[in-house]
């Protein structure tokens, strides 16, 4: 099987505390964060994105996608992260790990991460599960449902990257669609919903919507204007 890259998107809410710290301080959190997202040195682990989603979804305030490194390179990042000013006002809301890797059905076919394509300015990014019933059907039919979902999704500027999931969590696959428009991923995601491989869709949600900043805009702006303790 050809190599796959270990990726994952890390969600996270802001948590109540934050706000009760004065200016001074959430301003030295937010650069210590940024410090170890941006000064990685030879660190094989990369972030390729940080997303706001503020606005978006009540229970969510940021996104990380990691890609590289191992799982271990992975949690040292995550650990350091944690252990800067803002790591514990942060709350890990959803964690979706796994590797890319070219299509088992279309092995021409990769995700746009590994074909070194810019971050588009939205991800949408949720878990997948396909029915019990999908693995046992004959591989030629599974191959051909997959064409036809390819097909409907080519007709569309959203690119796909789906990671490999089973036994990293509860989900089989990691699917994250990119689009530089709201409007264009709607039609995408509508359109994709009229595959027959639809009907062994078991769960396909939480799905979060993110808008990509550059990680200091993304980090900068989970400071709100005002906030308890002596103003900074």
């Amino acid at each position: 099987m050809t190599a796959s890259v270990l990726a994952g998107f890390w969600i996270y809410r802001l948590r109540p505390s934050w706000r009760l710290l004065d200016r001074v301080a959430r301003r030295a959190a937010v650069e210590e964060a940024i410090a170890v997202l941006t000064d990685l040195g030879a660190h094989e682990t990369r972030l390729r994105a940080a997303y706001s989603l503020t606005g978006v979804r009540p229970d969510a305030d940021l996104m990380l996608w990691l890609v590289g490194g191992d799982l271990e390179g992975v949690r040292g990042l995550l650990l350091r992260l944690r252990e800067t000013g803002l790591g514990p006002h942060l709350e890990a809301r959803d964690v979706y790990l796994g590797f890319g890797a070219p299509s088992r059905y279309a092995p021409d076919h990769q995700p746009a991460f590994l074909r070194g394509e810019r971050p588009g300015r939205y991800a949408a990014v949720y878990p997948f599960v396909k029915t019990p019933e999908w693995y046992l059907l004959p591989e030629e039919d599974r191959r051909r449902m997959m064409a036809e979902h390819g097909r409907l999704g080519r007709a569309f500027r959203v690119r796909a990257n789906t990671l490999r999931a089973f036994g990293l969590g509860d989900h089989e696959h990691v699917v994250a669609l990119e689009a530089e428009s709201l409007e264009e991923l709607v039609d995408c995601l509508e359109a994709l919903r009229t595959a027959d491989v639809r009907r062994y869709t078991q769960r396909d949600v939480p799905l979060y919507l993110g808008l990509r900043r550059e990680v200091e805009v993304a980090l900068r702006e989970l400071m709100p204007a005002g906030g308890g303790g002596e103003p900074g």
